[in-house]
């Protein structure tokens, strides 16, 4: 394996974010990038091949002809590829790079719709894309979040009703269901999708049925997470590093921002759970390949979202000790096991006492 300098590692944390809507990068930056996914375990690459693929890209970071509506694009925009710019995002990229594939044997075209959950929410169909502007209102998000989510399996109408209001259900809910299911309807149309075929009702229950080999970022995400467990088993840590990558830039944004509905406050908790995982394996990366400043910074931002997970603490305190700040990690272990007691009434583990040991001894 060749060696990876910091421009490589550099160049493929851009190459993750790229991956998950990141801004559009120049010709020159696309070959970076794809030396760089080469070197870090990207072998199914060949080429990014910006020009011959020319999917939809966020509305913020194409060009596209202008609306009727002062100059500006509507939610829902056809794209003209334009061979003089590099088109922006993960949908662009050549089916090789294998990111958000459900079939990597569905052919070299890139996936037929990307939904994004995280962040802003949006779905792009061939050359259009639908915005969360477009969706009716903040009930229409969440209904269409909680869909896309389970997309594939029939939701009965009470678990419909219980996503979009909770415990706060109007007084005619079925007609204000049907109203949003209505419109939720005419969104998927506009955004390309086949309204009747794609949001299917039967017996009091609604399926969303998306095209085959599309692309979620929220189970793209997880797919990522287990390749990193996969590589890590199998010692391939460039391999680790690049699933690690693709998994942290979707974990690390917000999902549904202001919602506090419990369906929702859960999958936060699954992401920032991946998120903290995405970190270890990073983190493990970045030592193995000598750069122990940069696992130290991860391990730290590991702890501070996860401030009772004790092996993350453990991590901290074996970095700081192989870096020789034996007092730094002594006080580690002294924060940790105060939070403890504070917090649970209980102390370390065995585990973590050996190596507090160790400290003492060096």
């Amino acid at each position: 394996m060749s060696v990876i300098d910091r421009e490589d590692i550099k160049n493929s944390v851009a190459l993750g974010e790229y991956l998950t809507c990141a801004e559009s990068p120049s010709t020159a930056q696309c070959a970076r990038l794809t030396h760089t996914a080469k070197k870090v375990g990207w072998r199914r690459i060949s080429s990014l091949n910006c020009r011959r693929v020319a999917a939809a890209a966020p509305c913020s970071a194409r060009t596209a002809n202008s609306c009727a509506n002062g100059g500006r694009r509507s939610a829902f925009a056809p794209v003209v590829a334009d061979e003089s710019h590099i088109p922006a995002y993960a949908g662009l990229i050549d089916q090789e790079v294998g990111v958000g594939e459900i079939n990597r044997n569905a052919g070299r075209e890139a996936p037929a719709v990307r939904i994004y959950l995280t962040g802003r929410v949006f779905v792009e169909h061939n050359d259009v894309v639908g915005d969360e502007a477009s969706l009716p209102g903040r009930q229409g998000r969440l209904l269409f979040c909680f869909l896309v989510l389970n997309h594939g399996l029939p939701l009965a109408r009470h678990e419909l009703v219980n996503a979009v209001w909770g415990e706060s259900v109007p007084e005619v809910v079925d007609a204000s269901l049907n109203a949003l299911i209505s419109k939720l309807r005419r969104f998927l149309n506009a955004a390309g999708l086949n309204d009747a075929a794609a949001l299917e009702s039967s017996f009091g229950s609604y399926r969303l049925q998306l095209p085959a080999a599309s692309w979620v970022d929220i189970h793209q995400a997880e797919l990522s997470l287990h390749e990193a467990e996969s590589a890590a088993r199998s010692g391939d840590m460039p391999a680790l590093y690049a699933a690690a990558i693709v998994a942290g830039a979707v974990a690390k944004r917000s999902f549904l921002a202001g919602e506090s509905l419990p369906w929702v406050v859960a999958q936060r908790e699954r992401l920032r759970t991946l998120l903290v995982r995405t970190l270890d394996y990073q983190c493990d990366f970045y030592q193995w390949h000598g750069e122990r400043d940069v696992a130290l910074k991860l391990a730290q931002e590991a702890v501070a979202i996860e401030q009772l997970r004790e092996t993350g603490h453990l991590r901290l305190m074996r970095l700081l000790l192989e870096q020789g700040n034996r007092a730094e990690a002594l006080r580690a272990y002294d924060r940790f096991r105060r939070l403890l007691r504070d917090e649970l009434g209980v102390s370390p583990s065995a585990e973590t006492e050996a190596l507090y040991l160790t400290l003492l001894k060096t």
